[in-house]
């Protein structure tokens, strides 16, 4: 099955990079292992894509003044640029400040098919960074429903510090559809025409009802 990947706002063209198979990489991390040809672990990891940061950052949190601090020094994208896709509105907040960060991108599929959105697992040790953050998981129609992907995450520990830098997995995207034998391919498409209407439409429904997200789902479906 054909996936097809938008870019919402087009000066991010250059920016952001197509999600990546994981499969080939596990199986070359497995190499030698039995597990490399357990039927599971390759339906799996042959579903699995990976989103890597496209730019580096560092955060951190000033809890008198409740907000995300950007260190300039130590992020490579456009402050100001990077101010209007990360938010932590303090209304969404758990236990913990919750932080998100528009990535810009938008799936879509003609068939039915459901993505899900899990932490970098394959990855984690890789960065100290998710010892103190608890990401966010999801999972979206990408064929009724169709909205920007965020990176969210609640900041378990405020008093460290969140560095990525770019190419660092963010988060894998899983698809599934409705035979479980597929296969899927991600391409890149024009964010235009039918899709960019349906964005406006869900993004903007939601906005405007934000407590009534099932029921405007399956009005979408309609």
């Amino acid at each position: 099955m054909d996936i097809k990947w938008h870019i919402i706002d087009e000066r991010f063209d250059l920016v952001m990079k197509k999600p990546e198979l994981l499969l080939n990489p596990v199986r070359e991390e497995y190499d030698g292992f039995k597990v490399k040809k357990c039927p599971g672990i390759n339906d799996m990891w042959s579903n699995t894509f990976v989103i890597r940061s496209p730019f580096d950052f560092t955060i951190s949190y000033d809890k008198e003044l409740q907000r995300v601090l950007i260190d300039e020094e130590k992020t490579s994208i456009n402050v100001v640029e990077f101010s209007n896709i990360i938010s932590n509105d303090i209304r969404l907040y758990t236990k913990f400040p919750v932080v998100q960060i528009l990535l810009q991108q938008v799936y879509s599929s003609n068939k039915q098919c459901k993505m899900s959105l899990i932490p970098p697992i394959f990855h984690l040790h890789d960065n100290d960074a998710w010892k103190h953050i608890r990401f966010s998981s999801g999972v979206i129609d990408i064929h009724n429903w169709h909205r920007s992907v965020n990176w969210g995450f609640e900041w378990l520990d405020t008093s460290k510090k969140i560095t990525f830098k770019k190419g660092d997995p963010l988060c894998y995207v899983i698809f599934n559809s409705t035979k479980l034998n597929d296969t899927f391919n991600i391409k890149p498409a024009e964010f235009s025409g039918e899709i960019k209407k349906s964005y406006v439409r869900c993004v903007g429904g939601r906005h405007i009802l934000p407590t009534n997200t099932i029921e405007l789902i399956n009005y979408n479906k309609k």
